[in-house]
């Protein structure tokens, strides 16, 4: 895996990165090298996976996957994941998440 700064070049495309909780900005993401397989997802999220509606994510942000047990599993919240939520969610994201964004998109801003 890189590093999103590693690959600000390449800030045209979509990647695929997970961010942690433990991450304090984009550039601490760590990226995937190509389109995840539902194991690889399923790996990084640590449980079955759940896809945040696109409504409610920013733009610039293709798509978000979570652990959908996250709450039972009491997964630490992810406050990077959630900043990139374009709604007001009672509850927050919990664990890993993995995003598919347009860096040029979300560094920009």
């Amino acid at each position: 895996m890189a590093y999103l700064g590693q690959l600000v070049s390449m800030a045209e495309k979509y990647v695929w990165a997970v961010i942690s909780p433990e991450d304090e900005s984009l550039m601490d993401a760590k990226l995937m090298s190509a389109k995840p397989t539902l194991h690889e997802l399923q790996q990084a999220v640590g449980g079955n996976i759940q896809p945040i509606p696109n409504s409610w994510i920013k733009a610039g942000i293709r798509t978000m996957y979570v652990n959908e047990e996250g709450m039972w599993q009491k997964l630490p919240v992810n406050k990077l994941a959630h900043e990139l939520l374009d709604i007001q969610m009672d509850y927050p994201l919990l664990g890993p998440v993995v995003v598919q964004w347009k860096p040029s998109r979300i560094i920009g801003e």
